[in-house]
């Protein structure tokens, strides 16, 4: 007998609600009105988008349209957008995805940090939230980074919070006129739960749909 829809494996928790704090930042739904502050840290700033298959945004009405629904997809699949926010001011300072479209249960991460944030560990604190948000929620059983070869910040980061180098593989994306190689990193839901299955936020506000 084929399973039902609501037995279906590929069928994953949905998140309604969302707040996780850590000691650097707070991750929380991206809202219209978080898109000035988001413009002002991205555009036109070659520090973050030479690493980026996004070109980066035209306007900042670009960005609210972008932040209309921080949840994009189904209940198969969803794709969540994050804001990061500096715990001492709540300003935003940057944001991450968490996309699950197209392959259910296996996320797919993309951040960006604003670069006067760069080295103070928001970026890696952000991915140890997004880390327990996936896996401690059953959100996915695997989650993986691309990151362009070169951007070994980034590969750093992912590699502090679990992710392994699984292997280097050309991109279908071209920056600079030039084909760029990306490094494919990667983590299971059991290797994060030996590594940090015991780890939880300073506070967490979490309502999930199952």
């Amino acid at each position: 007998m084929s399973p039902s829809p609501e037995n279906s494996p590929l069928r994953r928790p949905v998140l309604e609600e969302v707040r996780l704090v850590g000691d650097l930042v707070i991750l929380r739904p991206i809202q219209p009105d978080d898109a000035r502050a988001a413009f002002r840290s991205v555009a036109n700033r070659d520090e973050i988008l030479r690493w980026s298959c996004w070109e980066g945004p035209a306007s900042e009405e670009e960005l609210r349209e972008r932040y209309a629904d921080w949840r994009k997809g189904d209940d198969d699949a969803r794709d969540y957008q994050l804001a990061i926010c500096e715990v001492t001011s709540n300003r935003v300072v940057g944001a991450i995805d968490l996309r699950f479209v197209g392959h259910p249960g296996q996320g797919d991460l993309g951040y960006w940090i604003d670069v006067d944030h760069w080295g103070r560990g928001f970026a890696s604190e952000a991915i140890q939230l997004i880390n327990y948000l996936a896996f401690g929620c059953g959100l996915a059983e695997v989650l993986y980074g691309w990151v362009f070869v070169g951007n070994e910040a980034s590969k750093r980061v992912l590699e502090k919070n679990g992710y392994s180098l699984d292997y280097t593989t050309k991109s279908n994306v071209a920056k600079f006129g030039q084909e760029i190689e990306q490094w494919y990193l990667v983590q299971t839901s059991s290797e994060w739960l030996r590594r940090e299955g015991g780890w939880r936020p300073q506070t967490e506000t979490l309502r999930v749909r199952r």
